[in-house]
């Protein structure tokens, strides 16, 4: 028996997991959820539930599913909307002064899973919107020392503002640069 979703409710990655566990040997899946009407479900999104959820991969290389769904897609001149599940730019992407300050300290605060499971990669962005708890954990990993540093977090946050925004390893490089021992 075999399964063929359309996403016209957003359910068809649902549905097809729903049939994988109820025994179907077989499910019609497209990359990014390309298809007729809504699309099918996601080749990616039925993949990585089956490997966080069930323990199976269905065969395929999780290690580079979510590169090779990505080179599909730009071969095809598809665009990826920025918040599409595995595959979107903002769904690694955390910049905001809470989301940055957890995900240094513990990053499954905010992802259930790390993207490099399956080929992509988290990104913290520090910039204007760091918050002081950013830039205490900025300055630990540049390693200036914390204690009393209301000032040197102050500075911190100047720069981000200034330089910003930058990733995790150019922030630290910058703190190290304008205020390492």
């Amino acid at each position: 028996m075999g399964v063929h979703f359309h996403d016209d409710l957003g359910v068809a990655t649902a549905n097809t997991i729903t049939a994988f566990q109820a025994g179907v040997g077989k499910a019609d899946v497209s990359v990014g959820g390309l298809g007729e009407r809504a699309g099918n479900a996601p080749v990616e999104e039925v993949v990585a539930i089956g490997d966080l959820e069930h323990d199976t991969s269905f065969g395929v290389g999780t290690a580079d599913l979510v590169p090779a769904c990505k080179r599909v897609l730009t071969i095809l001149e598809e665009n990826i909307p920025d918040q599409k599940a595995l595959l979107g730019r903002e769904t690694t992407r955390h910049e905001s002064g809470i989301h940055t300050a957890a995900m240094i300290e513990e990053p499954s605060v905010f992802e259930p899973f790390d993207p490099s499971r399956f080929g992509s990669r988290r990104k913290l962005i520090f910039g204007e919107g760091t918050g002081r708890g950013g830039a205490r954990r900025l300055l630990e990993r540049a390693d200036v020392a914390v204690e009393g540093t209301d000032d040197a977090v102050t500075t911190v946050l100047e720069l981000l503002a200034d330089e910003g925004p930058l990733e995790t390893a150019a922030a630290v490089r910058l703190i190290e640069r304008r205020l390492g021992t």
